[in-house]
């Protein structure tokens, strides 16, 4: 699963993306090549991991946030007066050097730990009955919608964005790329705003920069490569079925 690390390493480069959306498209794109459910699990799992650490490659480098967690750090590192970006190189090697060793610490001696033991609970949980598993998944979940801004309209939100849920289920429609939408949509948005007003409304800014160019190129190979999987699935079901007609 190294091209789903590698994947994950750079979604969590891009600022805001997360190990979560690192998740989300590498499971999909497995699910699409017809992966096992093992395997879409397994590349979920090594997005989520990796882009964690890519997400620190925008934070020290550029100073920009690639996730929640490395925002709260550059948060304190600014308040202790260090400004992260170039100058953490030249003015604070040794505290870039104690965060790789943090790094190295983390995945060659805690990351298994924490591995073999989250395998044990997990083995443990999946041992439940169905309907227990679930009633603790949607206590968890009604709690957690309340206690963030402890209003119950959450709660009827919640439930709603159930019912979505079931629905999506029942016509076969993925559900992953909706809960991507819903996340990545207004922030979408509103960095196309805020670049459309500061170019006067000029769409070929998009493409005046290498690196603009670089991005919009693998969006269309990405793009070109998701409609060729669909296209090679579309026609191995078709080869399925004629047989069948036959008969």
């Amino acid at each position: 699963f190294l091209h789903s690390s590698l994947l994950g390493t750079f979604i969590g480069f891009l600022p805001g993306a997360g190990s979560d959306t690192a998740a989300w498209i590498t499971s999909n794109l497995k699910r699409l090549t017809r992966g096992t459910k093992e395997q879409v699990v397994l590349a979920g799992t090594a997005a989520n991991n990796t882009a964690v650490a890519g997400a620190w490659i925008p934070a020290l480098s550029l100073g920009i946030p690639g996730d929640t967690l490395t925002a709260i750090i550059l948060g304190l590192f600014l308040t202790l007066g260090i400004h992260p970006g170039p100058e953490l190189f030249r003015n604070h090697l040794n505290l870039v050097a104690v965060i790789y060793g943090v790094f190295l610490l983390a995945s060659v001696v805690i990351m298994p730990l924490v591995g073999y033991l989250g395998v044990f609970l997990a083995g443990f949980a999946f041992k439940l009955p169905r309907g227990i598993l679930l009633g603790i998944i949607a206590g968890v979940s009604l709690i957690g919608a309340y206690a963030i801004n402890n209003n119950p309209f959450d709660l009827y939100v919640l439930a709603l964005l159930g019912v979505l849920g079931v629905l999506l289920r029942l016509g076969d429609f993925p559900v992953g790329q909706v809960v991507l939408g819903l996340v990545l949509g207004p922030m979408l948005e509103q960095h196309f705003m805020v670049s459309m007003i500061k170019t006067h409304w000029n769409l070929l800014s998009f493409f005046e920069r290498p690196v603009a160019i670089l991005l919009a190129l693998a969006n269309l190979g990405l793009l070109v490569g998701m409609l060729w999987l669909r296209l090679k699935q579309a026609r191995r079901l078709q080869a399925l079925r004629n047989p069948l007609e036959e008969r």
